[in-house]
């Protein structure tokens, strides 16, 4: 799915959205940097694999996951961030372009969605399909618009590391 077409399936569902476009970014770090207007509402996408499934983890932009206490907590034995090859095949995207609406993109369902709880019922940026752009909206309709597209999500404490 494209980028225009993203947004016409979410005005089509009635998904009310806000946009910025701003540089092209690669990493949270940058992303962070763009100072959006909500900043509350930022967020960082970790493409992960375990032994036998893909996961991706959204969550909020300044926490510091501690995957091995997350991968304990979910039932793996451990996670590594996937390769490259393995995000590109699943989901069209590149390193530092990761969307948790590429997994519209994931035809076999093999990546399941985990959703940090501490944006529910608040709000979220994401990219929409192309990282020189965010759009906001309810994170709740994220939620519901990828589940309605047969994306199997998770609302998850995130566990963190110790800073």
């Amino acid at each position: 799915m494209k980028s225009e077409e993203l947004r016409e399936e979410l005005r089509k569902k009635d998904i009310k959205f806000e946009e910025t476009f701003h540089k092209a970014v690669y990493t949270s770090k940058e992303g962070h940097m763009l100072s959006l207007p909500q900043c509350e509402a930022e967020a960082k996408n970790l493409f992960l694999k375990s032994k036998k499934s893909f996961v991706l983890m959204t969550v909020k932009g300044d926490k510091r996951v501690d995957l091995k206490a997350m991968a304990k907590a979910m039932g793996f034995s451990s996670f590594s961030f996937g390769k490259e090859d393995e995000l590109f095949s699943l989901l069209s995207f590149a390193p530092g372009s990761v969307t948790p609406m590429g997994l519209l993109n994931d035809k076999e369902r093999r990546v399941e969605f985990y959703l940090d709880s501490d944006f529910k019922d608040g709000l979220i940026y994401v990219h929409p399909m192309e990282n020189t752009s965010s759009i906001l909206l309810s994170s709740n309709d994220l939620f519901e618009f990828l589940s309605s597209n047969f994306v199997k999500c998770n609302w998850i404490g995130i566990k963190t590391k110790e800073t």
